[in-house]
């Protein structure tokens, strides 16, 4: 009869809500693929960078963190999938920006009106991930948390309300992103992760014992291992020698330690090490604070650009140096190429560092300086020629981005050549030296290697050291590229003239030296060009004193392009 089929329908629906919420809000079966772009910390970090404390909550007497949140009022849902995920994106804004304005408070119900990562009866963050590099998630303010299922519409993507007349969907609003997404697990890969670029979001089992929470360093002993729940780890640090990860649930702040938690470190326990996920949120370089792409370079320079082993001792030089025959006389006080009777000679800036991290110092500042000469002996006339950094890693031998050698790079295009940047544009990797990658061209099905371009050279190349010497031969020829020594107040450079100090020595690097210059107070220094983008610096350059110079001038590479078009 129909009470009989009523009730045996609620038994089945109760028996399925049953074995969903025993599975939790965390289901592995709905991880989607990593979307890795970039090097990750885990592969360019050292364990000696890592501090012994770290939380995002107190950095520097600031807080970077978001705030909480309760996925389970108005009413249960299974969110916290996206709760995890949301809340480690929005630290890592925060982080990012410095916490400027406006904040990050991205809208877990359209995730899961929209996301297609879950629903409440559980998901997994890493669809959260793939929704906001596909799609793009709003903030709270377009799509306030119900705590519901609803269907994807675009009254459920963002809407507003007017009394008396309904909602309606909004259909221009602002969406946020991420770059690119992935997995980490281990201790120290995952402490690598969150140093670098902010807190994650980790898979965990839950037994009452951690539901009853109530604050200090949480150790499960019963070991509680089926992964049901997904919280954001957001740091870590160390209590009377106890190790322990700061993390971020998402039951309200009367839950643990103001919502709060710390768990034992180092043991994988409720396999907290076992499943995390992360993901870079796209920021415009501008809104990124300076202490933020200070933490970047500082971390991702720690190896240095330079390889002494790509090295070339020979010298080809077959006409007299400038230094034997320009006196100090006839060298001025100031000299600038950006600024030579009014015109500026200098080729466009570079950033070696993108789409990719890559250590390319070593080819960024030699081919700088090249196209910078061939500016300045052509008068700056029609076309202006920016050589291609990527031919010079396909093909140069002088190094890849994990260093090399400016001395190999004049070496290539003596013997060799090197195109223009139309040829090959930069993406900050290592290819094979194969005809497409040293010229090609494209069309919607194919590339192929162009046979007919033009490879720039050099007629002789050599080093160059001292003061005077460099002097003379900037004045006469045209800019060269140097070694030199980075500290930690270089990366930390936004203007003025640098004075090297006894801060850490982080790296190897080289860099063009365009000019130089004197103050009023008489102190000199020389004008150069950095390859770290035009938000670091004074747009990309730099002045340093001759003397606390960090080691510019005790090497530099020259050589005289042939100009024949």
């Amino acid at each position: 009869n129909h009470l009989s089929y009523t009730m045996k329908t609620l038994t089945t629906t109760l028996l399925i809500l049953a074995v969903i919420s025993a599975e939790g809000c965390f289901r592995p079966e709905m991880a989607v693929p990593d979307r890795v772009k970039t090097p990750q910390p885990k592969d360019y970090l050292s364990a000696e960078q890592l501090p012994k404390e770290f939380d995002p909550r107190n950095i520097n007497g600031i807080n970077m963190v978001s705030v909480n949140k309760n996925q389970h009022i108005p009413q249960w849902c299974g969110s916290c999938w996206a709760f995890s995920a949301t809340s480690s994106i929005s630290d890592r804004l925060r982080l990012m920006t410095k916490g400027a304005w406006p904040e990050y408070d991205l809208s877990v119900q359209n995730i899961i009106n929209c996301g297609g990562a879950g629903s409440c009866y559980g998901g997994h963050p890493s669809g959260v991930f793939s929704y906001m590099q596909d799609e793009g998630v709003p903030t709270e303010g377009c799509m306030r948390y119900q705590a519901i299922n609803m269907d994807c519409n675009d009254m459920n993507r963002c809407r507003d309300c007017t009394m008396g007349q309904g909602c309606h969907a909004i259909q221009n609003y602002t969406k946020y992103y991420v770059e690119e997404f992935g997995s980490v697990s281990g201790e120290e890969n995952m402490m690598k992760e969150i140093f670098a670029r902010g807190p994650i979001t980790c898979g965990i089992a839950d037994p009452q014992s951690f539901k009853n929470y109530k604050g200090g360093i949480y150790k499960d002993e019963t070991g509680a291992s089926m992964i049901s729940h997904a919280i954001e780890v957001a740091g870590w640090g160390e209590e009377n020698g106890e190790k322990y990860w700061i993390g971020r649930n998402s039951w309200g702040n009367y839950w643990g330690e103001n919502g709060w938690f710390r768990i034992a470190r180092g043991i994988n326990n409720l396999q907290i090490e076992s499943s995390c996920q992360w993901a870079v949120p796209k920021v415009p370089e501008q809104r990124k604070s300076a202490e933020f792409r200070s933490h970047e370079l500082s971390l991702r320079i720690k190896d240095g650009c330079v390889d002494e082993s790509k090295a070339v001792t020979e010298e080809v030089v077959t006409s007299p140096l400038p230094h034997t025959y320009l006196t100090a006389a006839e060298i001025p006080k100031n000299y600038d190429i950006r600024d030579i009777d009014g015109v500026n000679y200098a080729t466009w800036n570079r950033n070696q560092h993108i789409p990719v991290w890559c250590g390319s110092c070593w080819a960024q500042g030699s081919t700088a300086a090249l196209s910078d000469r061939i500016n300045l002996m052509r008068k700056g006339a029609w076309p202006a020629v920016n050589l291609a950094v990527q031919v010079v890693l396909n093909c140069g031998n002088a190094g890849s981005c994990m260093g090399g050698h400016d001395s190999g790079v004049y070496k290539f295009a003596h013997d060799t050549g090197i195109p223009d940047q139309t040829c090959q544009p930069y993406e900050a990797v290592d290819h094979e030296c194969t005809p497409e990658n040293v010229c090609r061209d494209c069309n919607r099905e194919k590339c192929w290697a162009v046979k007919d371009f033009k490879q720039y050279k050099v007629s002789e190349y050599g080093r160059v050291s001292g003061e005077e010497p460099i002097k003379a031969e900037i004045f006469a020829r045209g800019p060269v590229s140097c070694t030199m020594t980075v500290r930690q107040s270089f990366v930390d450079y936004h203007g003025g003239i640098y004075e090297e100090d006894d801060s850490e020595i982080l790296a190897g690097h080289i860099v063009e030296i365009t000019g130089w210059g004197e103050t009023e107070e008489g102190q000199k220094y020389w004008i150069g060009r950095n390859s770290w983008g035009e938000y670091w610096g004074e747009m990309g350059w730099f002045r340093i004193d001759m003397k606390k110079n960090s080691g510019i001038g005790s090497s530099c590479g020259w050589a005289v392009p042939i100009i024949d078009f």
